[in-house]
């Protein structure tokens, strides 16, 4: 019986150490984007999505889709920035995408190494910190506890 009941804490802790990979994967990628190189692009799309919980609480996320040419092959993308950009606060939505515009020309950065990576800008933006900082308390309760 032990086994049976240890098996939706072994979910939860295999669903939280993916979540932890991703996040991990995330940063890295978002720290490796500042040495991509820059590239002339024009916005295709732009806006704000918004998303509802079932308790009502509302999260929203600027969304844009860019076409860039790199050695005369064109690309599309549509990475703003690396990491978790959904927000309760819709203003700081609209922040990632003030003063771009539909045909707007922009400045994107490609992965040099594969060119239909690319993002608006560069880095890295969430909460890698705190959640790695979580994920130590957490484990460290789990080991103490076994």
């Amino acid at each position: 019986m032990m086994i049976v009941e240890n098996i939706p804490i072994s979910i939860f802790w295999c669903f939280l150490i993916a979540i932890m990979v991703y996040e991990i994967f995330m940063y890295l990628r978002g720290q490796s984007s500042a040495n991509w190189r820059p590239y002339p692009a024009k916005i295709l799309k732009l806006g704000i999505e918004v998303r509802q919980d079932e308790d009502g609480f509302e999260e929203s996320k600027p969304f844009t889709l860019y076409e860039y040419t790199v050695n005369r092959t064109t690309y599309k993308g549509s990475k703003i920035v690396y990491g978790d950009i959904w927000s309760s606060n819709y203003g700081k939505s609209f922040e990632d995408i003030k003063g771009l515009k539909k045909g707007s020309k922009i400045t994107v950065y490609v992965n040099p190494k594969n060119f239909n990576m690319s993002v608006l800008k560069q880095g890295y933006r969430g909460n890698f910190y705190w959640f790695m900082g979580i994920m130590t308390i957490a484990m460290t309760l789990l080991l103490l506890r076994l």
